[in-house]
């Protein structure tokens, strides 16, 4: 998992300001997720987390109704309702963040 983060450019908000970007951490998050490491995953930036699940519901949902010639039908949400709930979380992560590194020093890496 090092290898693959040393090969990706530092982020350009946080180097030049010191303040962690909405996106911070999406990286780390996705190649955790790819090791099978979930919990990691959410720490890092819980969106990415979020959008394997939702994937992961639909693709499950499609399958399912596919195999079952329609009989089976499984409720999802609209996209919008899961669009507000991601911006939602990115908002979240992007004040907690930043309080946490601004007030108390805490940095999430």
């Amino acid at each position: 998992m090092d290898f693959i983060l040393r090969l990706m450019p530092p982020c350009i908000l946080h180097h030049f300001t010191g303040f962690y970007c909405p996106g911070c951490g999406g990286t780390r998050a996705f190649v955790a997720l790819i090791h099978g490491q979930f919990l990691k995953s959410f720490y890092y930036h819980p969106l990415v987390f979020y959008v394997a699940v939702c994937l992961t519901w639909y693709a499950l949902k499609q399958g399912l109704e596919i195999a079952s010639s329609e009989k089976i039908s499984i409720p999802m949400p609209k996209i919008e309702v899961l669009s507000y709930i991601a911006a939602i979380i990115v908002g979240t992560n992007f004040v907690i963040r930043n309080i946490l590194y601004l007030v108390w020093g805490i940095t999430i890496y």
